[in-house]
């Protein structure tokens, strides 16, 4: 989160190069993020996720103290998490957004915890 995609595709150039053939790495930015999809074409799906997860793994040894997240919540959710086990609060000063952050937090349960207004 937060490497701009030219940068991940640098940094992942040795481990892209190295995937074996069937394997690919797809970039997907969106939102301020680049999400990464791996995917097979193994016929033996309990195989392919296996070979998967072995992937994901050798990701997070690359990219190290980068958060790397293998499931598709969003930004807004992830941070939330981390204030909540951190209790960490958070509050916005908008003006030119009209309260887009602050909805955008708010609108998933159990933002009370953390959220002290915009």
């Amino acid at each position: 989160m937060g490497i701009p995609e030219s940068e991940l595709s640098d940094r992942l150039d040795d481990f892209e190069n190295n995937l074996a053939k069937d394997i690919s790495l797809a970039y997907l930015p969106s939102g301020g993020r680049v999400r990464l999809r791996l995917s097979t074409k193994d016929y033996d799906q309990n195989k392919g996720n296996e070979r998967l997860d072995e992937q994901v793994e050798r990701l997070r040894m690359v990219l190290g103290e980068e958060l790397i997240v293998d499931d598709s919540d969003a930004v807004e959710v992830l941070i939330a998490k981390l204030l909540k086990q951190k209790k960490w609060s958070l509050a916005f000063a908008e003006s030119c957004t009209g309260g887009a952050l602050a909805t955008r937090f708010t609108e998933h349960a159990g933002a009370s915890a953390f959220f002290n207004g915009s």
